[in-house]
């Protein structure tokens, strides 16, 4: 008499994630220079803009078993989902700055620029940094 094994496979449980990521962002900046020399000895020079971003992602995230085989390709054939997140994440940054310079017959330069940025990345009571600058030469 013979025996004969059999090998049997364990019955599979097909598992399926979902991702959906919608990702935006955009920069908008503009400057205006002028420039302007008066009687060959004095030169002034400006330069004033604005630059403007934000960023935002939006995420979600669903797993789900209980598919009735590994051939199905639709989510929603699924009987069990086993894991479902979402996140939000944004942020805007808005700045604004000056710079002028003179220069007095090419020997001697004084320069000035304020610069402010505002985010929301900055604590809520303080949404606003300024940064200025005098140099002289």
């Amino acid at each position: 008499m013979v025996s004969a094994s059999v090998n049997k496979v364990p019955p599979s449980n097909p598992e399926g994630t979902l991702r959906i990521k919608d990702y935006l962002s955009w920069t908008w900046e503009n400057t205006l220079s002028y420039n302007t020399r008066i009687n060959n000895i004095h030169d002034i020079s400006a330069v004033l803009g604005q630059s403007m971003q934000r960023e935002s992602i939006e995420g979600s995230r669903i797993t789900a078993n209980g598919f009735p085989n590994d051939l199905v390709t639709t989510f929603n054939a699924s009987t069990v989902a086993t894991n479902w997140d979402s996140s939000r994440q944004a942020w805007s940054l808005a700045s604004v700055f000056a710079r002028i310079q003179y220069n007095y017959d090419s020997r001697y330069l004084l320069s000035a620029s304020l610069r402010a940025d505002g985010s929301s990345r900055f604590g809520s009571n303080n949404r606003w940094g300024y940064f200025p600058s005098v140099s002289a030469g």
